[in-house]
């Protein structure tokens, strides 16, 4: 007998006792409450199926609440699954050419990157590839940290070195890196000036910086206009704060890329 019907049972058996003692009928007209087993018994069969039926209950609720968070969990996971989508979109990655601009760039063998907002690592895990020095991917996010993780394990990268961001000073040592870059970040950063000090800090000395951008204007893909930095704006902010400009190139129809040199 499963524990729950005996329990009711045995606490409707009292009840049903009581309920003889103190309500019952008396002038045996009415057969169950006027005998005290009958009572006992009835109370019993009643209790057993309450606590059979409040256990069922339960179990529905319960149910219907572990599929209320699946449902909030799909829903969750498809909301990093249309980020990475977006990330990975074939026409963006075909434009940004990942491996080529960072050869382009000048980066190679040896060398230390930074990749600040790595998103789902389309510059790191190529970078990780090309040098066998450390690679950092910095993020803000944790569902991306998860996912650089896991991409970092699945492939087999050793140098990927992933480092949550908080706060505004970036989790590097002074004269770290020999280039860094921001892809479709430096339009989000609040106050660029303080991000710039950060990024020539963790350069070495002639270390260079690649900001890629959406273009100013309306493009195929990316955020509204008025969101957006133009090529002249992002030269002089990064001019004025010790950058020097090296290269500017186009990339497709909706990126613009800069290199500087700290």
């Amino acid at each position: 007998m499963k524990r729950r019907i005996l329990i009711g049972s045995v606490i409707g058996g009292i009840l049903g006792f009581l309920y003889y003692k103190y309500i019952g009928c008396y002038t045996g007209g009415c057969p169950i409450k006027s005998d005290p087993s009958l009572s006992t018994i009835y109370g019993a069969i009643i209790g057993a199926l309450v606590f059979e039926l409040m256990h069922e209950l339960r179990a529905i609720l319960t149910a219907h609440k572990s599929k209320k968070g699946a449902t909030m969990m799909i829903v969750s996971n498809h909301s990093n699954d249309s980020k990475v989508t977006k990330f990975e979109n074939p026409k963006r990655l075909e434009e940004l050419d990942p491996r080529n601009t960072l050869i382009k760039a000048g980066f190679q063998e040896n060398m230390v990157l930074c990749d600040i907002g790595a998103g789902s690592g389309i510059f790191s895990l190529p970078a990780a590839q090309i040098s066998s020095n450390d690679i950092y991917a910095l993020e803000l996010s944790d569902p991306m940290i998860e996912l650089l993780k896991r991409r970092r394990t699945d492939n087999n990268i050793q140098n990927l070195k992933i480092r949550k961001v908080d706060g505004g000073r970036l989790p590097l040592e002074n004269d770290t890196c020999d280039m860094a870059l921001m892809v479709t970040v430096f339009h989000e950063i609040a106050d660029k000036e303080i991000m710039l000090g950060e990024i020539n800090r963790i350069l070495k000395e002639k270390g260079r910086f690649m900001i890629i951008e959406f273009h100013k204007r309306e493009t195929p893909m990316g955020p509204p206009v008025d969101h957006r930095i133009s090529e002249e704006d992002v030269e002089e902010i990064c001019n004025h704060n010790k950058f020097i400009t090296i290269e500017k190139f186009t990339m497709g129809d909706n990126f613009y890329g800069i290199i500087f040199e700290a």
